[in-house]
């Protein structure tokens, strides 16, 4: 169970000294709250992201007045949010059509900041972020042929990646080299191998997030080639430091590859189907299982697994 602070609205104009004093003591009403049931103190860092992914899955489940409030919180308590809950408050107040407090927002915020979430495309187009400049990849060829790649690999899972055709001006029938997705995989494994004999590990300033996120999808999948894939694993582990991929990856990645040797995953990413549920593969030091995701900027597990809970019962 995780913590999802909430606090009463109010119509009409807000009072701004009583919203203030809320706002300093949402961490304590949290930490009043919490269900760990310790009487040492709870780790501010751990309580910001709690409810960061708190934010994050009510605004999943339309719950957007809890998830507003939240927002509101990460934006008191917080000096440099998380990209992601970042992106996740200011979509939600857009969609609430409070322009202004997302012009506030953005103008209350520090060079950096601005230049650090103006990177990301849902925002991109916003007034405040039109002026940035963003990086273009160095090798627009090879980031094109690796998004092809990612596009085949989706495919072959049935995802046909409308929005991806539609961003690099694709059309299906040049992209989807298999229709039945048969040698999906070992075509995409083998042109990777090529890439990387040839040309070292991509990096996103060579191809951007897109191609890299197709790279780390096409090694994940190598499950027909085990030796291959474990040994992409420090070049993924690079990548995650350099931050050419999310942590995360290198942790689906990880625990991807315990599992294929039957041996206990470290994040907490896989499950296996037994009857008609699914349960999650062992875990190594279960205790410590959130210290870890979160390090790797994954989401608590409880909250992993009632979105897999919801995908699996939605996809029966």
């Amino acid at each position: 169970m995780y913590i999802y602070c909430s606090f009463s609205t109010h119509n009409g104009k807000p009072i701004q000294n009583m919203k203030k004093t809320i706002l300093s003591y949402v961490l304590l009403v949290l930490l009043a709250s919490s269900c760990q049931q310790t009487k040492q103190a709870i780790d501010p860092e751990v309580l910001l992201w709690e409810t960061g992914w708190g934010m994050y899955l009510n605004v999943m489940d339309n719950h957007t007045v809890r998830a507003e409030e939240q927002f509101e919180s990460l934006l008191q308590h917080s000096n440099e949010m998380d990209e992601l809950f970042f992106k996740t408050g200011i979509l939600l107040k857009m969609e609430l059509e409070k322009h202004k407090e997302v012009d506030q927002i953005f103008a209350d915020l520090p060079e950096h900041l601005l230049q650090r979430y103006c990177m990301n495309e849902d925002l991109s187009n916003l007034k405040f972020c039109k002026d940035i400049q963003k990086p273009q990849p160095s090798d627009p060829k090879l980031q094109l042929e690796l998004v092809k790649m990612f596009i085949n690999d989706q495919y072959a899972l049935s995802n046909l990646m409308l929005d991806m055709l539609s961003k690099y001006n694709l059309k299906k029938e040049d992209v989807i080299i298999d229709s039945f997705g048969i040698s999906t995989n070992n075509d995409n494994q083998a042109r990777l191998k090529e890439i990387i004999k040839t040309n070292g590990f991509p990096t996103r300033a060579q191809v951007g997030k897109d191609a890299m996120n197709g790279v780390f999808h096409i090694i994940q999948h190598a499950d027909n080639d085990p030796e291959w894939q474990a040994s992409q694993l420090i070049n993924m582990q690079k990548a995650a430091d350099n931050l050419d991929i999310p942590p995360s990856s290198f942790a689906y990645l990880y625990d991807r590859i315990q599992i294929n040797k039957d041996e206990k995953q470290k994040y907490g990413t896989q499950f296996k189907k037994v009857g008609n549920s699914y349960v999650l593969f062992e875990v190594e030091d279960s205790i410590n299982l959130d210290n870890r995701r979160r390090k790797m900027q994954m989401m608590p597990f409880q909250i992993y697994k009632s979105i897999h809970d919801k995908m699996v019962s939605k996809n029966k």
